[in-house]
């Protein structure tokens, strides 16, 4: 049951290495296979009656945030929400340029409003795609691994 558990802990690592949010087929094998095996441990002669309090719903939370995790993944704003970002800095960027029609443009104030709107979109794009861009979530397994280190 350990190696079991060690082993399904290994295959929810590096989730955002792969597809974000899709789970493995050898990663669903193992929790029916960890949950078959727990049922039947708890339920076998002999059993502490309060294991299947204990254990059962503590592997039902498990199995059930990966389905949480794999809809989180799938949800993204709509489309017009995306439209509304670009056109919003679009037209910003606009008006503070207009502004700045007079004889005395400052360059610096300029590049930096269009560094500022261009780095504003770009982040937003990048959390909303983890996996995509050139920003990567490096510490987002740091926990797997500890508990995964634990079951040693």
């Amino acid at each position: 049951m350990r190696r079991r558990t060690s082993d399904y802990t290994d295959s929810r690592l590096h989730l955002y290495d792969r597809t974000p949010g899709e789970i493995l087929p050898a990663t669903e094998q193992l929790q029916r296979e960890i949950w078959q095996k727990s049922v039947a441990q708890v339920a076998a002669p002999g059993a502490n009656p309060d294991a299947a309090k204990l254990l059962l719903p503590a592997l039902n939370n498990m199995i059930d945030i990966t389905a949480t995790r794999q809809n989180a993944f799938h949800m993204h704003p709509p489309a017009i929400i995306f439209l509304l970002l670009f056109v919003l800095s679009g037209g910003s960027a606009f008006l503070a340029g207009y502004g700045m029609t007079t004889e005395s443009r400052s360059w610096l104030y300029t590049i930096a409003f269009a560094f500022a709107v261009t780095l504003t979109v770009y982040a937003t794009l990048e959390i909303e795609y983890p996996s995509k861009g050139l920003i990567r979530l490096t510490n987002t397994d740091e926990a797997l691994l500890q508990v995964r280190d634990s079951m040693k």
